[in-house]
C-alpha cells in the first residue's frame, strides 16, 4: 500500500466512520511553571482517557469497520496496547479476537484483554516474537490480521488524534482554547449555565458535554485550511495554535498517521526511549532497521524497527527525533501525576519526558503540545 493512500481527505473519512465508537479525548492547557518549567502554555491530548486506556482504539476500529471480517475472526501482535484495542473493537462489533503478546507485557494489559472475552497467547520475549506467531496463525486459520502499526486502517485510526487536536486548539492563536470535547484548567463552567447558540452548554472555561455533531466535521474548517507542505525544519505559518506536537513512537502509527494529517503546518518532534530507537535509527540510516528494543517502555514502545507505510511520511513531516531515558520517563510519570493527577504508563509519559528533562527546549512562545498516549499501569493502587 503506499504512503499516498495516507491521506488528510482519508484521515478525515475514518474519522467519521469511528466517530460514534471513540471519545473525543480532551485537550487541557496547563501552565509550564506548574512542572518547573519556563511560564508558557502547555496543551495535553489526554488520549489516556481513550477507550482502553490508550489511543489504539481508533486504528482497530478502522481496521474492523472498513471491510468484512471472515468467520475466523481477527488476530493481532501486541506489547499489550494494541491488543487490548483490539478486543475491545472486536467486542463491539460481535466478532471474535486472538491476541499473541510476549512474555515483556504487562499483566494488568493482559488480564484487560482476557476480560474483553479475546483468547489470549504469551508468546516468545519482545514484540517481534509474538508477531512472528500471530502471522503463523493468520496463514493457517483464515482469520484478518489487524497490524498495530504498519498497515493503511491503522494509521488512518491513528491520524484522528491530529484531526482532533487541531479542531481543538486551533482557537489558542486568538486567545482562547476550544474546549469542545476536552477541559480548560483556566476555570469552571460559565456562571449563566445556560445553552449557547450551538445547542450545547457554553464551554467557555469548562467541559462540552453536548455529545453530538462538531460543527467544523468538515474540511472547509478554518482549523484545516489547506496550506503548501513546508520542509518540517521550516513549519509553515501555524495556523491551529500549535507551533509543536511531541509524540511518542514505537512502530510509528500514531506519529506517522498524524504526519499526514498535519502536512508540515505543525512541527512534529518524535520522542523515544534511547533503550529503544527504532525511527532515530531508521531516520539515520535513511529506512527502517532493526535497533534495541528494550528499558522501561519496552511493552509499548519497542517493536524492533519502524513501519515501512509511515517512515516516508516521517522523513518529509517530522522534525527530528529525540532520545530520553528511563530515569526521565520515570520522572515524568511522577510529575503527571502529581501535578495533574494522571497515572501515565511509561510509554504514555514518554513524550512529556523531552520536555521536562530538557531534551527538548522550546523557543521563546512557542506554544507546544504534547500527546499522553496511554494510562495502562498499575503503578497507583487504590
Amino acid at each position: 500500500m503506499e504512503t499516498t493512500a495516507v491521506s488528510k481527505r482519508a484521515i478525515a473519512a475514518t474519522y467519521e466512520q469511528i466517530r460514534s465508537h471513540v471519545r473525543r479525548t480532551p485537550v487541557i492547557e496547563v501552565d509550564g511553571a506548574d512542572f518547573g518549567l519556563s511560564a508558557s502554555p502547555l496543551l495535553f491530548k489526554l488520549e489516556l482517557l481513550q477507550h482502553t486506556g490508550s489511543f489504539k482504539p481508533r486504528g482497530a476500529l478502522a481496521s474492523l469497520l472498513s471491510r468484512p471480517v471472515p468467520p475466523a475472526g481477527v488476530v493481532a501482535a501486541s506489547g499489550g496496547n494494541h491488543g487490548l484495542a483490539v478486543a475491545f473493537a472486536a467486542r463491539k462489533l460481535g466478532v471474535r479476537a486472538k491476541i499473541f503478546v510476549p512474555g515483556v507485557s504487562a499483566a494488568t494489559k493482559r488480564e484487560r484483554i482476557r476480560e474483553m472475552g479475546a483468547e489470549l497467547v504469551i508468546t516468545g520475549e519482545r514484540y517481534a516474537d509474538a508477531l512472528a506467531a500471530s502471522r503463523e496463525y493468520a496463514a493457517h486459520s483464515g482469520a484478518r490480521e489487524v497490524h498495530a502499526y504498519d498497515q493503511l486502517e491503522t494509521l488512518l485510526g491513528q491520524g484522528t488524534v491530529a484531526l482532533e487536536m487541531e479542531r481543538q486548539c486551533w482557537p489558542a492563536a486568538r486567545g482562547g482554547l476550544d474546549t469542545r470535547g476536552g477541559l480548560d484548567t483556566r476555570g469552571g463552567l460559565d456562571a449563566g449555565g445556560g445553552p449557547d447558540a450551538r445547542g450545547g452548554l457554553d464551554p467557555r472555561g469548562g467541559l462540552d458535554t453536548r455529545g453530538g455533531p462538531d460543527i467544523y466535521a468538515g474540511l472547509d474548517a478554518p482549523c484545516a485550511l489547506e496550506t503548501p507542505a513546508a520542509p518540517a525544519s521550516s513549519p509553515a505559518p501555524n495556523l491551529n495554535g500549535l507551533d509543536t506536537v511531541l509524540v511518542a513512537v514505537g512502530g510509528g502509527g500514531l506519529i506517522g498517521g498524524m504526519a499526514a494529517w498535519f502536512e508540515g503546518r505543525t512541527r512534529l518532534i518524535a520522542v523515544e526511549p534511547r533503550a529503544a530507537p527504532t525511527l532515530y535509527r531508521a531516520l539515520e540510516a535513511g529506512h527502517p532497521v532493526d535497533a534495541e528494543a528494550g528499558g522501561i517502555a519496552a511493552d509499548s514502545l519497542a517493536p524492533r524497527r519502524v513501519g515501512e507505510l509511515m517512515f516516508p511520511l516521517a522523513q518529509r513531516f517530522v522534525d527530528r527525533a529525540v532520545l530520553v531515558e528511563d530515569d526521565a520517563i520515570r520522572a515524568a510519570q511522577q510529575a503527571l501525576w502529581r501535578v495533574l493527577r494522571l497515572a501515565a504508563e511509561p510509554g504514555g509519559a514518554a513524550a512529556f519526558a523531552a520536555l521536562l528533562s530538557g531534551v527538548y527546549r522550546p523557543a521563546a512562545g512557542e506554544r507546544v503540545g504534547v500527546v499522553l498516549c496511554g494510562s495502562n499501569t498499575d503503578a497507583v493502587t487504590f
